[in-house]
């Protein structure tokens, strides 16, 4: 067993119990899928567990090996090693921020890198970046992410490194964008055939970013003979929406709009999962537009909310493209990645995107193409991340 796994198994001692559980959501039964990228729970080690972790990184590929420096990357997000097999690894901060001191040593390591979560880092950090030469990436989850919630530190199946944008930034194309802007799908049949079969896989298996199982059928719920229709809610201060939409956006807001514009119609209500989790902040109260809408917590599995409806309303969210690649009809009041190529109803214009693509080319670019799957080479292809697959065929429970 290498240094660095024998460092990891003794922080799982550290982690039998999470600090923090889904509070009753039970996983769905499609552990052989996502089984071949769960970590062993050494992300959920107290400080002082994986700071060893860390340190081994740093040397690990031995002195001429390139450099990751990694920027805003949260202490239990070790799994950021296995993404980085070919790299020596060593820590700027963990919480973003960027002293001139510390940037002007990174200029000395062997090759560096620089790699931040999302946008999670200081400003002059870009700035520094760009004037020295050093190539700045940014990294996310990926649109398949993991068996539970993210707020639960559970490890993601996939993550996108983008060092254009954040795929999720209206105002700066990212490499998602400029690959849907540009990719030949028709003469890419290989890879359309994936995403045929992928497309398959969350159409009837219900597969979805966070995979959490359902207690409760949505048809309980509805009033026969009422048009339904889907408000998506979202973490209200995420990123996404900060930088997707042109003013915030809450859930509130986007139920009475669908209220407004549906008036015959029975109006669904989906709050995030991580906020009903009360991981995360909710600005807004469900409260208030209680007699506007139906409210369908965790309880109500995602995949069915998006087959019961008829009609879904979000500002940035994934679940959005769920429900296109249902053949919904989607209403966007953001820019989320797969907004302004004609698969939506785009209430802000994406002027920049002029290209007509169908729901299963953006999905090929999106979630093929984009990612990097933990356990497969980038030279690899489509097809041998959907040969990991074999469980998502089996019924769930």
């Amino acid at each position: 067993m290498s240094q660095e796994a024998k460092l990891r198994a003794s922080g799982a001692q550290a982690g039998k119990t999470p600090p923090r559980e889904t509070r009753g959501i039970k996983l769905l039964d499609i552990s052989a899928f996502f089984a071949l990228w769960r970590r062993a729970p050494a992300q959920f080690a107290l400080r002082w567990r994986t700071d060893p972790v860390w340190r081994a990184a740093r040397t690990r590929r031995g002195p001429d090996a390139p450099t990751a420096v990694l920027v805003g990357f949260s202490r239990w997000k070790t799994f950021i090693l296995d993404f980085l097999p070919d790299h020596n690894v060593v820590t700027l901060s963990h919480d973003g921020a960027a002293p001139l001191a510390a940037m002007e040593a990174v200029r000395k390591l062997s090759r560096p890198h620089v790699f931040t979560w999302s946008y999670n880092f200081a400003p002059d950090l870009a700035l520094f970046c760009a004037r020295h030469g050093l190539p700045l990436t940014h990294v996310e989850d990926g649109f398949l992410r993991s068996l539970g919630l993210g707020v639960a530190r559970s490890a993601p199946a996939s993550l996108v490194f983008d060092d254009r944008a954040m795929h999720f930034d209206r105002l700066r194309p990212s490499r998602l964008e400029e690959l849907l802007a540009a990719h030949d799908f028709d003469a890419d049949p290989g890879l359309m055939r994936a995403a045929e079969d992928l497309a398959g896989l969350m159409r009837g298996r219900g597969l979805s970013k966070y995979n959490i199982s359902a207690a409760r059928r949505v048809e309980e719920v509805l009033t026969p003979g009422r048009r339904r229709v889907l408000a998506l809610g979202q973490v209200e201060d995420d990123l996404s929406i900060r930088y997707g939409a042109e003013t915030p956006i809450t859930g509130n807001q986007l139920v009475m709009l669908a209220a407004r514009e549906n008036p015959d119609a029975q109006i669904l209500y989906r709050p995030h999962p991580d906020v009903t989790s009360h991981a995360r902040p909710q600005y807004s109260d469900p409260a208030l537009v209680a007699d506007l809408c139906t409210t369908l917590g965790p309880e109500f599995g995602i995949a069915d909310c998006l087959d019961q409806a008829d009609l879904v309303y979000t500002a940035t969210s994934l679940a959005g493209f769920e429900a296109a690649l249902r053949g919904k009809p989607v209403v966007t009041l953001g820019a989320p990645f797969y907004a302004g190529w004609g698969i939506t109803e785009d209430r802000l214009p994406i002027p920049r995107r002029t290209r007509r693509l169908t729901a299963l080319q953006i999905l090929a670019g999106a979630y093929l193409l984009y990612p990097r799957y933990a356990g497969v080479s980038p030279e690899a292809g489509p097809r041998a991340i959907l040969d990991l697959l074999p469980g998502l065929v089996a019924d769930q429970a």
